[in-house]
């Protein structure tokens, strides 16, 4: 079983050096990454929607600051879930403890 938080490991490098330079963040599956797929914790709806054509303003604001991105986390499938538990992910060792069965 996959144990990672990640559903796609990739990095985009600061468009410039700022407070952040030498930090680094990933973002969930809600926010837009520009040429990947935001599938929201849903392969179906990933499989169905098109690559974004540009990053959400958080992801362009947080690279200007100097951090980079190292690729896409997984999240409740469509944000319905606050046990982290996804079908069509393996549940990782961030899902807090006490949702375990």
């Amino acid at each position: 079983m996959n144990q990672s938080a990640f559903i796609e490991k990739f990095t985009l490098l600061p468009t410039q050096s700022g407070p952040l330079s030498g930090l680094s963040f990933a973002v969930k599956d809600f926010i837009d990454v520009q040429h990947y797929v935001t599938g929201c914790g849903n392969l179906v709806w990933k499989s169905s929607h098109e690559k974004a054509e540009k990053n959400a303003d958080c992801v362009d604001k947080l690279l200007l600051a100097g951090a980079q991105c190292l690729g896409k986390t997984v999240c409740d499938e469509m944000g319905f879930s606050l046990s982290g538990k996804n079908f069509f992910y393996a549940d990782g060792p961030f899902i807090l403890k006490f949702f375990r069965p």
